[in-house]
């Protein structure tokens, strides 16, 4: 487990990728899975 806001750094190294917010598990899967939602990206990754 890895709790990190390096997303590049976390999305070389994990295979498995969970955005948490507030204590609820908003996105799970691969980091190609994350790539290829750009909903969640917007959401929970970008400034």
């Amino acid at each position: 487990m890895l709790a990190e806001q390096n997303l590049q750094f976390v999305m070389a190294l994990a295979d498995r990728v969970y955005i948490l917010e507030k204590g609820e598990v908003r996105f799970t899967g691969t980091p190609a899975d994350l790539r290829a939602d750009e909903r969640i990206v917007q959401q929970f990754l970008t400034v």
